[in-house]
């Protein structure tokens, strides 16, 4: 019954003819239209003769237009106007009142005569027949959702067409969409509510008792500005605006198939709004928690689980919905949820499903490659990370990006990455956010591969089984900002400053992991949930410390500010931004002081690096106490930048204050007492006190290599130190095979163009000239200095030194 006839074999005089008769025939049916609405009765033969050139579609089209516009006059709870014509029918199809439009079309509530059963029409408005794209949509619309058969996405019973009136039948769902729900929750959080202590059907039972109350105010929606759909020529549908509307006009009821048929008039409807808020009022009794907020995040769960099940199938189909937002899921007083609208949706038989060159959908649930509008590949996966911005924001009651305008947000969508969802509300469950984050990662390969995956975890959460899906690691979050950086120009200094705190970090994470692992082993026999929870709060912390440390790159955009960034802006940038980052987490911040700490003596900052490393400690002592590793450690690097300073009497200090202690708490042969004595003797080989440096510095040697193996990068620190003790005593026979056994052992273990390679090179050098060997000292300076350049720059301590 819909129009499938083609216009192939219409010549180009024709078509524009016919094009601009189309054109006038819309533009007059939508004057028409507009006086209907409003109340007026206009008579379609003075139409007729105003326009004698379309005299024959006039007549033919505006009495069904007469029967859309008698309903909508009729709208809003108000009884529907019958004329004894029986012009209040649409085919098989007898409108009551309009529940929702947009310009893709508008849905009425009606009954269907044959069946006795109240149903959802959507029809298509007779203007938007000017326009080959809109009707081509709502074709697509049933065609797509004509091809499925699942419990969560609403079927098509019937299409049809009368008088040149586009329509189809589906099930209708009382209830409201996800958007309402949102909206909702929203509200109550800006009225200083817990939004989370009740659960989805608690938020469907307020909405529901704000419509029974009349109420008029508009839902508290504060980023709604850029929620435009978009579909090459900004057209909205009726779901999308609908969503925006009054919590009276919200109310959606585009639901259940076959309940409560009527005879005669709207009165059934109002009863049936009663008794769905019963209904949803006696759900709560039964279905509330212990604890509210697991009740709603486990309903979220709930819900994803049955988004993520119709889209399987969908996909399975063959079907990519590509409009997925919280406007086009809808929820009923059973929590059941339905997927809606399919007009924007492809078929990957069609010519070019994969293939995008414009934006097609809602701009803010979009994903990157969507956004991007490029000739590249879309699949489900764009599905899937709609969906996932929707958990998103059903969890935070905010979207992941903000943008005040289009290209703002379109810049986020493909460039961005948005907080995470913990970062906002620390109540939502770790898995939960795991799961949303990788449904929304920027990469399609990164995200899930298909949506059963997605279901599949968000399953294993309400039955408390471990998710398959993981965080990403640092190096996967720095490869990533990499590839969106490309443009970036770094100078050598900042690439050797984010090296250095790349390698800090993943030492850090890899220590915190064995330390959780031999933790939860201990668990076994002891406290074992005291302990796991102990190694998540050190995880944390490292997560957190990552994701500041790669946000501090990230700032500095020489495109954007016009100049090169220096690194030493970068590192002060980041010290400033601690306090506001982290104000009621000093733990956090001296980590992440110390880190900075040690890349500015990396850098040879040093006088900056002694101020970041007594703040460390002062925190560290404060926080820890005075004999906490973490204490001593800092208190040992504090010394150490004083001795690169040249402050050799207060770095002696520090550095004996620090040794002694850990030597007591720690033991003689602990890798950090090792470290500590390390450190001591070359201080005191700076200070020219070669006698108590040798001994000591030779002393660390042997029981490194006895504690720690002889290729262990203390065991290698402390090798190339005493190499150099001896060669500052003139002992060049013992220093250089001691140096060149350290640098064999350093290329092998740590590369040839590490800086601690580099020293080691550039130490044998000196040596081999002290010795007298110019044809060996010659090309090893040559080969240090050009490596010590590209690796480090002209102007670092280590490079001059090689000069």
């Amino acid at each position: 019954m819909i129009d499938t006839t083609t216009r192939a074999n219409v010549t180009p005089s024709q078509r524009r003819a016919d094009d601009s008769l189309e054109s006038l025939l819309g533009e007059v049916a939508g004057d028409y239209f507009d006086q209907m609405t409003n109340g007026q009765r206009p008579e379609i033969e003075d139409y007729a003769e105003r326009y004698p050139e379309i005299a024959e579609q006039i007549r033919l089209a505006f009495p069904a237009l007469q029967v859309v516009g008698d309903s909508r006059a009729g709208t809003a709870g108000q009884r529907t106007d019958i004329d004894l014509a029986g012009r209040t029918t649409l085919g098989d199809f007898r409108i009551l009142h309009e529940l929702g439009r947009g310009g893709m079309g508008v849905v009425y509530e009606a009954e269907q005569l044959s069946m006795g059963r109240k149903v959802a029409l959507k029809v298509l408005p007779f203007a938007a027949l000017a326009q080959e794209k809109s009707l081509q949509r709502f074709r697509n619309e049933v065609r797509a959702a004509g091809a499925l058969n699942h419990p969560s996405i609403v079927p098509i019973h019937s299409v049809g067409e009368e008088r040149g009136v586009h329509f189809f039948a589906m099930q209708l769902i009382r209830g409201q969409t996800m958007a309402d729900v949102i909206a909702q929750l929203a509200r109550l959080q800006t009225e200083g509510q817990d939004p989370h202590g009740s659960s989805i059907s608690q938020a469907l039972s307020a909405a529901e008792r704000l419509d029974v109350g009349g109420s008029s105010n508009e839902p508290a929606q504060p980023w709604r500005s850029g929620d435009h759909p978009t579909t090459g020529d900004d057209d909205n549908d009726a779901s999308a605006r609908v969503s925006q509307r009054t919590p009276r006009e919200t109310r959606r009821e585009v639901g259940r198939s076959g309940d409560h048929p009527t005879t005669d008039d709207d009165d059934a409807s109002s009863r049936v709004s009663q008794e769905t808020q019963r209904e949803t009022q006696a759900r709560i009794s039964t279905e509330r928690h212990t604890d509210d907020r697991s009740a709603f995040f486990r309903s979220a769960a709930r819900l994803g689980v049955q988004a993520a099940e119709a889209l399987q199938h969908a996909h399975d189909q063959g079907v990519l919905h590509r409009d997925i937002k919280p406007a086009n899921l809808m929820l009923d007083a059973e929590g059941q949820l339905y997927i809606t609208d399919f007009g924007l949706a492809r078929i990957e038989t069609d010519v070019g499903v994969t293939m995008t060159g414009d934006l097609v959908g809602t701009l803010r649930y979009m994903s990157p490659e969507q956004a991007l509008a490029e000739r590249v590949v879309i699949d489900h996966r764009s599905d899937i990370y709609s969906l996932g911005v929707t958990l998103y924001e059903l969890l935070t009651l905010r979207p992941p990006l903000d943008g005040a305008n289009r290209q703002e947000l379109l810049k986020q969508i493909a460039f961005e990455e948005p907080l995470k969802p913990r970062q906002i509300d620390r109540s939502i469950p770790r898995e939960l956010e795991t799961i949303v984050l990788k449904a929304i990662e920027k990469d399609p390969d990164e995200r899930f591969a298909t949506a059963a995956e997605l279901a599949d975890d968000l399953r294993a959460v309400l039955e408390d089984r471990p998710i398959k899906a993981q965080p990403p690691t640092l190096i996967q979050r720095s490869a990533k900002w990499s590839r969106r950086h490309k443009p970036l120009v770094w100078s050598a200094g900042v690439s050797t400053a984010l090296l250095l705190l790349l390698t800090v970090v993943v030492l850090s994470i890899a220590a915190v992991r064995i330390n959780r692992e031999r933790q939860i082993a201990e668990d076994e026999r002891n406290q074992a949930q005291q302990a796991r929870e102990e190694a998540e709060a050190a995880r944390e912390r490292v997560e957190t410390t990552q994701k500041f440390l790669v946000d501090s790159f990230r700032s500095p955009d020489p495109a954007r500010d016009g100049r090169t960034i220096t690194v030493t802006e970068v590192l002060d940038r980041a010290v400033q931004q601690l306090d506001f980052d982290f104000p009621d987490e000093p733990e956090v911040r001296a980590g992440l002081l110390h880190t900075i700490g040690l890349t500015f003596v990396g850098l040879g900052l040093h006088d900056r690096a002694i101020e970041v490393h007594r703040t460390a400690f002062e925190l560290r002592r404060t926080q820890l106490g005075f004999e906490h590793p973490d204490t001593l450690r800092s208190l040992s690097d504090l010394g150490a930048a004083h001795a690169y300073a040249g402050d050799y009497d207060q770095a002696l200090q520090l550095l004996h204050e620090s040794l002694d202690k850990r030597r007591d708490i720690l033991g003689p042969d602990h890798p950090d007492t090792l470290n500590g004595m390390n450190k001591l003797g070359v201080v005191y080989l700076y200070a020219g006190k070669l006698d108590l440096a040798l001994p000591l510095l030779g002393k660390t040697l042997k029981l490194a290599e006895a504690t720690l193996g002889p290729d262990h990068s203390h065991t290698l620190t402390s090798m190339s130190n005493l190499a150099g003790a001896y060669k500052s005593a003139g002992e060049l026979d013992l220093a250089l095979p001691l140096f060149e056994r350290a640098l064999k052992l350093k290329r092998i273990k740590l590369g040839p163009d590490h800086p601690s390679t580099l020293i080691t090179m550039s130490n044998l050098a000196g040596a081999y000239k002290s010795a007298g060997k110019l044809d060996l000292a010659l090309p090893l300076y040559e080969r240090t200095l050009k490596l010590s350049k590209a690796k480090l720059g002209p102007d670092h301590p280590a490079t001059l030194a090689t000069m």
